[in-house]
C-alpha cells in the first residue's frame, strides 16, 4: 500500500498477504507498522511514531532474501527525521 498525501512524498506502509498454514488455500492479510521514539513536537501526544520510509529506500527495507543482523541494525538510524507538525 502506498498512500499519498497532497503534501508529502509517496510513503510505504509495510503490509502483505501471508498464507496461514501449508493446508489452507485462504490468503491471510496482514499489516505491520514499524515505529520509533517521538522526540518531535508530537511527542507530547504519543511516546511513538510511525517509521517513514522514502520511496528511494524501498528495496533496502523490502528485502526478501535473508539478512545478517549486522546489516539491518543500522537502517532506522538511517533514516531522515520525519517532520510532523501540530494541526
Amino acid at each position: 500500500m502506498r498512500p499519498r498525501s497532497r503534501r508529502a512524498a509517496p510513503r510505504l506502509i509495510a503490509n502483505g498477504p501471508e498464507v496461514p498454514d501449508e493446508d489452507s488455500k485462504e490468503w491471510l492479510w496482514t499489516a505491520t507498522i514499524a515505529t520509533t521514539s517521538n522526540a518531535n513536537a508530537l511527542g507530547h501526544i504519543h511516546d511513538r511514531t510511525a517509521v517513514f520510509i522514502p520511496s528511494d529506500r524501498y528495496d533496502q527495507w523490502l528485502e526478501t532474501q535473508p539478512q545478517d543482523l549486522d546489516g539491518v541494525d543500522g537502517l532506522p538510524r538511517e533514516l531522515p527525521e520525519p517532520v510532523l507538525q501540530v494541526r
